[in-house]
């Protein structure tokens, strides 16, 4: 058997026919969920939009933000606003991530400020709002992340909080997720210049990473490099260990 949340087309014939499922029976169900209630709304206010919304809702929360730093700054907003809340990002070390983890999850604190690297494996029943304060990249990445609301089947609340810079950031993340085989093998031979290692050779050693100070010399857009760099790292032509990057 195999199982997923969400998968296009394309991506359930992969599965098929990379796990060889022969004469397999797909069974699939509604994304619609009776028990959610979704509401996008713009305000060029999201951050006080925010707090009032958390101040009339109960339960755990949810909020997802578009960067690591945001999910910090947010979760301070919170605090200084006397809205208990903790930060989850793929940069945070495990242990970090874990004592966030249970802190919501045993509802110690209510609200989780998270990037999308809060994700699988998150299976809390009684999550009764998911708040996006970013434009999701895809349809099927908002519909997983709305998805861990409700799972307990009472009634649950979605919101995209969004202003006109939200539109224009998620447009420029959207230009700048595509790099093209050019750029990426540009940014493979500026790594190698910056670590100062010689073509063809195999370091041994592990190297530490300053992104920012690589962007400011290189002059790359720092989402360029972060997207070449994941796809150098699909293609196994290099291990990126996002949690050991300076910044």
């Amino acid at each position: 058997i195999a199982l997923t949340a969400t998968a296009t087309q394309s991506v359930q014939q992969d599965i098929i026919e990379n796990l060889k499922l022969n004469n397999c029976r797909s069974f699939k169900g509604s994304y619609l969920r009776d028990n959610l209630h979704i509401g996008i709304k713009k305000t060029e206010d999201t951050r006080n939009a925010l707090i009032r919304i958390l101040q009339k809702k109960s339960g755990p929360v949810i909020i997802y933000v578009g960067t690591r730093k945001e999910s910090i700054d947010f979760s301070r907003i919170l605090r200084a606003s006397n809205i208990e809340s903790c930060s989850y990002h793929g940069g945070m070390h495990a242990d970090e991530k874990q004592k966030s983890y249970d802190l919501w999850k045993n509802e110690r604190v209510r609200i989780m400020v998270a990037t999308n690297a809060f994700g699988m494996g998150i299976d809390k029943a009684n999550v009764r709002m998911v708040v996006h304060m970013s434009i999701p990249n895809s349809i099927e990445n908002f519909i997983q992340e709305i998805g861990r609301a409700g799972r307990d089947g009472f009634p649950s609340y979605t919101v995209l909080l969004y202003n006109s810079n939200s539109v224009l950031r998620s447009e420029e993340m959207k230009k700048a997720s595509i790099v093209s085989p050019e750029l990426t093998q540009t940014i493979y031979t500026k790594l190698n210049d910056y670590f100062q290692i010689a073509r063809g050779e195999q370091p041994e050693e592990p190297y530490d990473f300053d992104m920012q100070h690589f962007v400011q010399t290189y002059q790359i857009h720092y989402m360029n490099v972060y997207y070449g760099l994941m796809h150098l790292q699909q293609e196994d032509i290099i291990l990126y260990d996002q949690q050991k990057q300076r910044n």
